[in-house]
């Protein structure tokens, strides 16, 4: 074997971070709308759904450059919203992808816990658009869209 053949750690290393950055790095997998994720379009012996190509996923990549531009005037700001009567919600957006979010229980302030959570993009079927959101702990998803900026005092 000749060393003009053989490859280095280091560029094997770039060739998979390449792959990793242009193929599978903040891409989003659903379930297919065309098949419903079976992958067929009907129950008895139909084709392969052409759409996800018999997956039953649909995978696509958001346009994050230009939903980052969404939350470029949100950084250093503090959103919030009303849950309940005695629970509020505020939201510091510290990074680009990054927020720090804690209920605020006018019953018991012990409650209140700072969380980090990571922004993800997903579409919002009742505004019928794509927007960031964070789920907490419960697993709940919260939408920066429904939130609104706090006023400085």
């Amino acid at each position: 074997m000749t060393e003009e053949n053989t490859l280095t750690y280091r560029q094997i290393k770039y060739g998979r971070k390449l792959y990793f950055d242009k193929y599978i790095k903040y891409w989003i997998q659903e379930t297919c709308s065309a098949c419903n994720g079976s992958g067929y379009y009907d129950h008895d012996d139909s084709p392969e759904c052409e759409a996800c190509n018999g997956t039953g996923k649909d995978v696509w990549r958001p346009d994050y450059d230009a939903m980052l531009t969404q939350t470029e005037p949100l950084i250093g700001q503090v959103l919030t919203c009303r849950i309940n009567s005695t629970t509020d919600l505020h939201v510091y957006v510290n990074k680009r992808r990054e927020v720090i979010y804690e209920y605020d229980h006018i019953d018991d302030p012990r409650k209140n816990e700072r969380i980090r959570s990571r922004l993800y993009v997903d579409y919002k079927q009742s505004k019928r658009k794509y927007d960031w959101v964070f789920t907490d702990k419960q697993g709940n998803d919260i939408y920066l869209s429904d939130m609104t900026m706090r006023k400085q005092k």
